[in-house]
Formats: C-alpha cells, sequence, structure tokens
C-alpha cells in the first residue's frame, strides 16, 4: 500500500541521516579529520533527492545522479592501497546531476526517438587532496573541478536492448542509475 510505502521511505532517509550524522561526529572526535557541516549538508542533500526521486517515478525519469569511477595514478601507485579502498580515492571520482530528455516521452511528448539517448550533465569533481596523490606528485594543488556535458543515457539503451524481457531490462539497467558510462562530450571549468 501507499502508506507502506511511505513508512519505507520515512525510516530509510531516516536511517541514512543518522548514520551520516554519527560518521561526522565520529570525525569530530578524531585528530585527522573533524566534523564537516559540508558533509552533513551534502549528506541530506543526497536523501532530500534520493526521496523525492523514490516517490516521484517520472521525476526519476528526468533526473539521474551518477558518478563515474576510474582508479587515480596516486591510489595505483600507493602500495598500501587495496582495491577495496577505492572510495577512499577523492581524485578517481566524479559526480554528475544528469537532465534525461527521456523524461519527456513519460509526461507523453511526442519527441523524436533518437532524444531518448540524451541525457546532459553538470558535474562535479576534486583532484589533489588525499594522501595518495602525494604518490604521483610530491607537491599536489588541491584543484576543484565543474564540467558540463552530454552524454547516453544508458537506461535507455538496456531498456531496448531488453525490451521482449521486462524483468532482465529493469535488472540490467539498475547499475546506470547510480554509475555513470563517461560516454559523450564533457566541458571542463576550474573552480
Amino acid at each position: 500500500t501507499e502508506q507502506n510505502q511511505n513508512l519505507a521511505l520515512a525510516y530509510s532517509a531516516f536511517t541514512a541521516g543518522v548514520v551520516g550524522l554519527l560518521i561526522e561526529v565520529g570525525d569530530a572526535y578524531t585528530g585527522k579529520y573533524g566534523f564537516s557541516y559540508e558533509d552533513v549538508v551534502a549528506d541530506f542533500a543526497g536523501i532530500g533527492a534520493a526521496v523525492i526521486l523514490d516517490k516521484y517515478p517520472v521525476a526519476d525519469e528526468f533526473i539521474g545522479i551518477t558518478a563515474t569511477y576510474w582508479p587515480s595514478k596516486g591510489f595505483k601507485k600507493d602500495k598500501d592501497s587495496s582495491y577495496g579502498d577505492f572510495a577512499g580515492d577523492y581524485s578517481g571520482w566524479k559526480y554528475i546531476m544528469n537532465f534525461k530528455l527521456a523524461g519527456f516521452k513519460y509526461i507523453g511528448y511526442n519527441i523524436p526517438e533518437f532524444m531518448r539517448y540524451i541525457q546532459l550533465d553538470v558535474g562535479y569533481y576534486t583532484r589533489d587532496y588525499t594522501d595518495y596523490d602525494l604518490a604521483a606528485n610530491p607537491s599536489p594543488e588541491p584543484q576543484r573541478h565543474w564540467f558540463f556535458g552530454a552524454s547516453v543515457n544508458m537506461r535507455e539503451v538496456t531498456r531496448d536492448i531488453f525490451r521482449n524481457s521486462p524483468k532482465a531490462g529493469w535488472i540490467a539497467e539498475q547499475p546506470f542509475k547510480y554509475y555513470h558510462i563517461p560516454i559523450g562530450y564533457t566541458s571542463e571549468r576550474s573552480i
């Protein structure tokens, strides 16, 4: 029922918020990190976006929040790193908000078929902020970048490939809700 779905959504949002807040409280007691209000704001913004996209499926057809990862040079050179610690390799990550043109089809607009495969991207990434970066460059200068671009909507591609098997198509498209395949064009700006 809708009431059960709303309750499940509230519980999951509350749990994610508490975990994010507890991590920051734990960081406040370390000599290395400290409490980060920015991280708390980012956590709660992400939780809010997830709630909206889960509650309103049409919004999910228009907007995606994805990431792409490729191990940084420093992470690959660091002898103490294991590939299980990729989350701490900040220089390998890019975070992206996608505006998917396929969403127009889902609200009843008749768009040319090829437009379903196009998404417009706005992203953010950092470089040279971690100890891994020291392995690649002894005196790194921290950098922040925005980027803009267009890419292929892999969820729509997957839906078409598995058109005759909706359940298999649903399973195959799930990774592309979160992981961005960098196929397309980007224009980068330093901050």
